[in-house]
């Protein structure tokens, strides 16, 4: 398996933990900043355009206080 490496040459790309965007919109449901538009009847989080639409203007999210 060839190494990963960024487009300039240098070092490779951080990898992100899938996991963490999943735990912070569990979070940010918990807290009522993005709440999902629907839910299975498993439980599971749906979210629509709308929803993610809404993710990306929130301040709490962009880094912007």
């Amino acid at each position: 398996m060839p190494t990963r490496r960024s487009p300039a040459g240098g070092p490779p790309p951080p990898r992100l933990d899938p996991h963490a965007a999943v735990r912070a919109l569990h979070h940010w449901d918990d807290i009522g900043l993005v709440r999902p538009s629907l839910r299975t009847t498993s439980g599971y989080r749906l979210y629509t355009a709308g929803d993610l639409e809404r993710l990306h203007r929130s301040p709490s999210t962009t880094g912007y206080n």
